[in-house]
């Protein structure tokens, strides 16, 4: 570039930073108005715990005047009148700054609480009159003390208090107001007869002794009641920062002393100032809890207002990281397809967030798993057809996760339906089982597909939730299990009410539940533990909409399981066959082992699945636990030419064990299991003593059967799933395919050529119609993507409709061809003219099925008479 001529893409660069700018500023406002309302808030608790602070340091003198009226009032005691004044005076100076607070809180109610508090403390009369009944100067100041008492009640009912989790400060300051507060008034009540009685004679009256024994009585359900309260709060808090429950001893000695000195004793000897010690000391105790209950509601608060701020300091930061990478891509889009980011971003902005999620995540999803299905049949080699399957299975599991995530907004949408069709049981297994084999292999785990015989081929059932469940489960088994084994197995049970269910079990030999655990495990956004969720990750969500979707089939789902000794995850659901489905083939049973093989097998694993193979195979399999085993075998059984080795765990062992076991028998044939994902052709692993080896961590009946078959092909070439029946569709059958994206373009057209089916491409909703419209009686079908540029997939559907009514063309079938998934954009699209929709990612049998659904014979009749 010239020096002084400015770049040609500063501009652009500067209107697309503006742009973006635009929302992200206004994000900004909304996340800062967030923080401030935030901030606001904690600064309205700390306000209401400094008020209530205040109100309960006026507690303190308070107390000290009510207990000393009876005294003060009846026995004109001088030193019980110099303390009441004192503590008078001191009341009135804490009661002014704790009401001067409460006005500083703005709030009309409170403020006029203060002002009746202000005149009650101005009226406040603690003397009895003449002679009355010993407690009636004292309720007179407890009358006093509960107008206090409310007012702090009332800040709750105007302040938002409820910080913390397991435990939060407004349950801390209530019990401070209620159960301590009793406990208070109780031992204020005993200590205030004590020393009066201990002044005026030592006898107490009959009156008094009741007001004692009722107030000892309540004091001591009282302490229990605080210790069962501290106790519950501290095991709910775990960190031993709250009150203790120790607090309540000096509570419990002066119910002892009172009952010694005061309740059995036949006259008071207890001087006037030890009694009042001693109650002193109880409500010192009391007091203390008080504090430490303010004390705890602080912490709590300034925990939670320290993770909200963590919180938004992440939200700001990630709001800036967002805006910068939304930014970086825009400008990399900008540059290479501009018309095409301007069509996406109009898109975006009419779309729903959660229906853009799934749709820009299953549309290149289509491409891989298309792409990988077509790749399958390009004759790969066996390494590359497990590659493949395994870039398949990885795309499904993004689908599934995808489907969970939209599932669960259907759900509590309550717009989840569920389909009815013959679904194929054995298939599904396998394939679902098949999901996990790269995942299996991580963990070094063995995964073991069985399907009972008398399980039908078909049944009624909507295949992709049940397929959903499968997933669910097998993906928490394999997951929570290391180095061990997990069954995938179907058979039939009996109902209740009699009538024939499904069940599936999902065992696994991993980390196992304790029972709690297994009581909360199917609740939403819930993991076994807090350890299990740091340990394994996970959300929480599967189980649950594994839940739903099982109820909502009528069926059942649960577990049982143990700590340390694995898990069984089941479900049953109602069996029912579809009405014309063909009666039950027979099975032809396991091919033979063409000769007798040595199976050594450290953890035993891989040895159990094999011993459930029938006799005709098992008894020519001989096992060893271990190399030593393995040498002694071959001793005795030299024709054992065949030795298969389970290197799952440690593969470098089990070529040594593979080099010894040649070094005394030359002649045998060794072919070593290893995990998926496994790299054999490493250096340390080549080894002219080991035959061949094979990658593999699922298997099925026939796989274990082939595992122990010394036939190099045979491993691999076998297929997990037996090939159905290839759907016919008629010959010469020509499909126009409206559809923008260059890799789903390909993809689609593969897909059909594989079913014997001609197809031509318009790359947007405007070359559709042309081609239409060129030749309306040259298309069976018409697949419509509703995602495309000049015109979209619903305006272009609407203008062939229009056509054909105003030409009187006959109707051709239209198929909406979409990522996405939200049952709203079906009915747009039906609303549009079109009759049905396929979802992406496309597979084969989708396409197949959707296109045999929409058939329709007589409009290729007429076409090819037309030709004619």
């Amino acid at each position: 570039m010239e020096q002084g001529k400015e770049s040609p893409w500063s501009g652009t660069l500067a209107g697309i930073a503006a742009l973006i700018a635009l929302p992200f500023a206004l994000l900004a406002w909304l996340l800062a108005s967030t923080i401030s309302d935030h901030g606001a808030r904690y600064q309205r608790m700390n306000e209401v715990l400094e008020t209530f602070r205040a109100g309960m340091a006026v507690v303190v003198p308070l107390e000290t005047l009510r207990d000393l009226a009876p005294t003060a009032s009846y026995l004109g005691n001088r030193s019980a009148l110099a303390m009441r004044e004192q503590a008078r005076t001191q009341a009135g100076e804490r009661l002014q700054v704790f009401l001067d607070r409460v006005r500083a809180l703005d709030n009309a109610s409170l403020s006029g609480s203060a002002d009746r508090m202000a005149q009650a403390w101005a009226g406040l009369n603690t003397d009895g009159g003449d002679m009355a009944a010993t407690v009636v100067p004292f309720e007179n100041a407890e009358r006093f003390n509960d107008e206090l008492y409310g007012l702090l009640a009332s800040l709750f009912f105007v302040s938002d208090m409820a910080a913390g989790d397991a435990v939060n400060a407004n349950e801390l300051l209530m019990l401070a107001l209620d159960t301590n507060r009793k406990v208070r008034r109780e031992i204020g009540l005993m200590r205030s007869i004590a020393v009066y009685t201990a002044l005026r004679d030592g006898y107490i009256t009959s009156s008094d002794a009741e007001y004692v024994d009722n107030a000892w009585n309540t004091l001591d359900v009282l302490a229990g009641t605080l210790t069962t309260q501290l106790t519950s709060i501290n095991d709910r808090h775990g960190d031993g920062t709250l009150p203790a429950p120790a607090r309540v001893d000096a509570i419990n000695a002066y119910l002892a002393h009172t009952e010694e000195f005061l309740l059995l004793a036949p006259q008071v000897t207890l001087g006037s100032e030890a009694a009042w010690r001693e109650g002193e000391r109880a409500l010192a105790a009391a007091r203390g809890i008080g504090d430490d209950l303010l004390a705890g509601a602080r912490r709590l608060v300034d925990e939670e207002y320290a993770a909200q701020r963590r919180v938004d300091i992440a939200a700001a930061s990630g709001l800036l990281l967002l805006y910068l990478a939304i930014t970086t891509l825009a400008v990399m889009f900008y540059r290479t397809r501009y018309a095409a980011i301007r069509a996406q971003a109009d898109n975006r902005a009419k779309s729903l967030f959660l229906a853009r999620m799934s749709h820009e995540i299953r549309t290149p999803l289509n491409g891989v798993i298309g792409l990988a299905e077509l790749l399958a049949d390009t004759r790969p080699t066996p390494r590359q057809r497990e590659y493949i399957e395994l870039i398949g299975s990885a795309g499904r599991s993004l689908v599934s996760l995808v489907n969970d995530i939209l599932d669960h907004a259907k759900i509590e949408a309550g717009k989840l339906e569920l389909d009815q069709a013959p679904v194929d049981i054995r298939s599904l297994l396998a394939e679902s089982t098949q999901v996990f084999s790269l995942r299996a292999g991580q963990n070094r785990t063995l995964i073991f597909c069985e399907v009972d015989d008398a399980v039908p081929e078909h049944m009624l059932g909507d295949a992709v939730r049940i397929r959903q469940v499968l997933l669910n489960l097998i993906a928490n088994a394999v997951k929570f299990t290391e180095q061990g084994r997990v069954e995938v197995c179907a058979e039939l049970a009996a109902g209740n009410d009699g009538s024939t269910r499904l069940r599936v079990e999902v065992r696994d030999t991993g980390i196992g539940l304790t029972p709690a655990e297994q009581q909360k495990l199917f609740n939403l956004f819930t993991q076994a533990s807090p350890d299990v969720a740091r340990r394994f990750g996970g959300t929480g969500l599967g189980l649950s909409i594994s839940r739903e979707l099982v109820h909502m089939m009528q069926g059942s789902i649960g577990v049982y399981s143990g700590v340390g000794s694995g898990s069984v995850f089941w479900f049953e659901l109602p069996l029912r066959q579809p009405p014309d489905a063909p009666p039950a083939t027979p099975s032809h049973g396991l091919p033979p082992l063409p000769q007798s093989v040595l199976l050594v097998d450290g953890d035993g694993h891989l040895a159990q699945a094999v011993a459930t193979l029938p006799p005709e195979i098992t008894r020519r399999v001989s096992t060893a636990a271990n190399e030593l085993d393995a040498q002694r075998v071959l001793d005795v059984h030299p024709e054992l030419g065949f030795v298969v080795i389970n290197g799952q765990r440690h593969p470098e062992d089990a070529v040594t064990m593979a080099q010894h076991i040649v070094a005394f028998h030359p002649g045998a044939v060794i072919r070593v299991l290893t995990a998926v994902g496994v790299d054999t052709s490493r250096a340390e692993l080549r080894d002219p003593a080991v035959s061949e080896f094979t990658s593999r961590s699922v298997f099925t009946r026939e796989q274990l059967v082939a595992l122990l078959t010394p036939d190099d092909a045979r491993m691999d070439n076998i297929d997990l799933v037996a090939a159905g029946t290839a759907t016919v569709l008629p010959t010469g059958m020509r499909v126009l395919v409206a559809e923008d994206n260059p890799v789903n373009q390909l993809v689609t057209r593969g897909l059909l050529r594989k079913l014997g089916i001609e197809a031509e491409i318009a790359e947007d909703g405007r070359r559709a119609v042309e081609m239409y419209s060129a030749a309306p009686l040259s298309w069976d079908l018409v697949l419509m993507d509703l995602d495309m540029p000049v015109l979209d997939g619903n305006s272009a559907a609407r203008e062939i409709r229009r056509l054909e009514a105003q030409s009187g063309w006959p109707r051709c079938p239209i198929l909406a061809l979409s990522a996405h998934a939200l049952p709203e954009f079906g009915v747009v699209a039906r609303r549009s003219g079109m009759d049905g929709q396929v979802i992406k990612p496309v597979t084969l049998a989708t396409l197949a099925d959707a296109l045999t659904h929409h058939y329709q014979p007589l409009r290729t009749e007429a076409r090819q008479q037309a030709r004619d």
